[in-house]
């Protein structure tokens, strides 16, 4: 009973994360318009499609125009050669609410804008004030579907902090509070885009993994990746780490190993049916072949250290707050003082709990979660071999572990002092809060202000 009551009083912790996370989420809501995410239009074909034909997308209509912006290839089919999953889902969500509301299913974008490139906003957007949603019930839908996938990473980030160090709740709030109040995280939770929902599952893949030493949850694990990589297959990595996670647990667990060959027996089964599927299914095999040939090679500019330092300079940019197309950016300077106060709270925390690991269940946590921030990185770096595409909605999969360290490395020095502590937590919330209100008002209102 005292357990459960102490879990409970825990569980309460996350309202300050939650509230932060809604309240800067339903921000970015208002003040980014319609189409000003990246590949949004597009996504939204292909949600279309599944509405209004109840089959998997197809890459049609054909991309047409000479650059990646003319409205011939942003209005077109090009992004549906993406693993089909989370347009079945959007899909289905659009369809019932057109139903329901009376709207129609196609969506009619405003014009492009000329000038596009000299100014941030893709397209023309003429309503009287930014603080208005003028957008249709469907794509509201949609949008509060982004919402609740993302408010996973910030339960993730919380839950997986209680999980590390669980006798310091405040630390577990302040990786909470660090991913709902990070700009790109906010801007990117109401954004209609597949990464939303590869995103959700690859963070429940993580906390799946980090309860350590509990062999039938690969059962659960071979599901959740399955899913994930019919969401996304750039989240294909989940399933390299399922597999080095049970050899090291089935290494370290001599008496449990028959219940570890049984549950990743199971796995092999769900994930060989998997495999099966997107084999004999004609469009999913389609997909899985364009989606696997699109980040195959290396490009020729990657072959150059200017092309490396582009790539390290943008990826620090949009891994704080860089929006629209990854035009619209905050300074630079905000970009780097962020991400030095970081690295050095997240080695601290990093530091703190592979020396605070003593028994084999902390020490195999820790090290999953190494595997997987390497795993997410490397996925990152395959990306950008082939094509300059330094987003770091990419690696959002790794903000539950980041935030957990970087929180650790913050608060674990005044443990002993739990009103500094509350108040660390206090003060870097309203840090963000401000941040976030100064960058809307400032950057994001100048830029799409009609």
């Amino acid at each position: 009973m005292a357990h459960g009551q102490a879990s409970g009083k825990r569980g309460r912790l996350i309202v300050l994360p939650l509230a932060l996370y809604l309240f800067l989420s339903v921000l970015y809501l208002l003040a980014i318009p319609v189409g000003e995410s990246p590949d949004e239009p597009g996504h939204l074909q292909c949600i279309e499609q599944v509405a209004l034909y109840q089959r998997l997308p197809l890459t049609e209509p054909a991309p047409a125009g000479d650059t990646w912006w003319s409205r011939g290839q942003i209005l077109s089919g090009r992004m549906c050669y993406h693993m089909p999953l989370y347009y079945l889902v959007a899909g289905t969500i659009l369809q019932s609410t057109a139903v329901i509301s009376g709207t129609n299913v196609p969506f009619q974008f405003p014009p492009t804008n000329e000038d596009f490139g000299a100014e941030a906003a893709l397209f023309v957007h003429d309503q009287a004030s930014l603080w208005q949603l003028p957008e249709p019930a469907t794509l509201i839908s949609l949008r509060l579907l982004s919402l609740l996938l993302g408010l996973v990473t910030v339960v993730g980030s919380f839950a997986l902090g209680l999980r590390l160090m669980p006798q310091e709740p405040a630390i577990a709030v302040l990786a909470g509070v660090l991913a709902a109040g990070w700009p790109q995280l906010a801007f990117m939770s109401r954004a209609i885009s597949n990464d939303a929902l590869a995103t959700a599952l690859a963070v429940i893949t993580l906390l799946l993994l980090t309860r350590v030493g509990r062999p039938k949850r690969y059962i659960a694990l071979a599901v959740i990746s399955a899913l994930a990589l019919l969401a996304k297959i750039t989240v294909a990595f989940g399933i390299v780490v399922i597999i080095i996670a049970w050899i090291i647990e089935f290494a370290a667990y001599k008496e449990e190993r028959a219940d570890y060959i049984r549950a990743i027996l199971v796995s092999a089964v769900m994930w060989l049916a998997t495999a099966a599927l997107l084999f004999f299914q004609p469009v999913l095999r389609e997909h899985l072949t364009i989606s696997s040939s699109s980040f195959s090679g290396m490009s020729t500019a990657a072959r150059t250290a200017a092309y490396w330092k582009d790539f390290f300079v943008l990826t620090l940019s949009s891994g704080w707050a860089r929006l629209g197309w990854m035009n619209l950016p905050a300074p630079l300077i905000h970009a780097y003082i962020w991400w030095a106060f970081f690295a050095l709270a997240a080695a601290a925390g990093l530091f703190l709990f592979w020396r605070n690991s003593t028994t084999i269940n902390q020490r195999i946590l820790l090290w999953i979660c190494i595997i997987w921030i390497t795993a997410v990185v490397l996925s990152y770096l395959r990306i950008n071999i082939n094509r300059l595409q330094p987003q770091f909605r990419f690696m959002l999969a790794a903000v539950p572990v980041l935030t957990s360290w970087a929180a650790t490395g913050i608060l674990y020095g005044v443990r002993k002092e739990l009103k500094l502590q509350w108040a660390l937590v206090g003060g870097i919330a309203a840090f963000l809060v401000g941040y976030n209100l100064w960058f809307v008002l400032t950057i994001v209102q100048q830029a799409y202000q009609a």
